[in-house]
């Protein structure tokens, strides 16, 4: 029930830093409000500043942080009075602890005033028990949103577990958004998979004729069955069998030889 401040050290200009944290009084400087204004460290006041990424606090700012966190009191900009403070601070960085030590960058009184109960969130890799537990949630997030009903097949989810996650937790959620938008069926495997990643990796083609390139939008499902097309027909050309190419795009021959029935794909 008390005040919960987020302050984004990355996302405020260092020239407006000082003023958003500290505020200032009327006058104080060009353009400022006439009436002054309340900085965030005030409005936290009896409740909780959020330092997120901490490491981009430009390093002029840092002594002026350190003052008021074990003084518990600041001035405003053009004020000579002391304000009091009571709050409790939580910081974030996805820098390496290595780089937080490095002197030109972050001072080190600054991280030894606040690292008081230090919490090391491994990366997804690193606690693979995480993964299946978040891929549920995310699916029922998704699916609600997209008024859909969809569902991973158990082959699916184990390439997920064994997948490194270089993104995280971000990327995860991304995949399984991807995944609800593009399902054209309430079960996805393996075929899905394999197309809709396409639009995930970086991996280009010789063959400009082949590249995904997005020029105009469409609708997904659209985009998808194009996708889906390229990738079938260049496995043909390069495998030369129906067998191999399905097993090369891990999927069932009869989703190729539904193809060519249909016309979308022509030998």
């Amino acid at each position: 029930n008390r005040p919960f401040v987020k302050v984004n050290c990355a996302a405020i200009p260092d020239e407006l830093l000082e003023s958003e944290l500290f505020g200032y009084e009327n006058g104080s400087f060009t353009g400022a409000n006439k009436d002054g204004k309340i900085g965030l460290l005030e409005t936290a006041n009896g409740g909780t500043v959020f330092l997120d990424e901490l490491g981009e606090l430009p390093y002029n700012m840092q002594s002026k942080l350190l003052r008021v966190i074990q003084e518990n009191k600041f001035m405003r900009i053009g004020s000579n009075k002391l304000i009091k403070i009571d709050v409790r601070y939580i910081s974030a960085t996805n820098l390496p602890r290595i780089q937080m030590f490095n002197q030109k960058k972050f001072r080190q009184d600054l991280y030894y005033r606040l690292s008081v109960v230090p919490i090391e969130l491994p990366p997804l890799r690193e606690r693979k028990e995480d993964i299946l537990p978040l891929i549920y949630h995310y699916l029922k997030h998704f699916n609600s949103k997209y008024e859909k009903n969809v569902r991973l097949s158990s082959r699916l989810l184990e390439r997920l577990y064994d997948y490194n996650w270089p993104g995280n937790i971000r990327e995860l959620r991304n995949v399984i958004e991807r995944f609800v938008v593009l399902a054209d069926t309430d079960m996805i495997g393996d075929e899905m998979y394999n197309i809709v990643n396409q639009f995930g990796n970086n991996t280009s083609y010789e063959d400009s004729e082949e590249e995904i390139k997005i020029k105009n939008l469409m609708p997904l499902k659209k985009a998808y069955n194009i996708v889906e097309n390229l990738m079938i027909k260049r496995a043909l050309n390069e495998y030369g069998t129906i067998v191999k190419t399905a097993e090369i795009l891990e999927i069932d021959p009869s989703t190729i030889h539904r193809k060519i029935k249909k016309g979308n794909i022509k030998l």
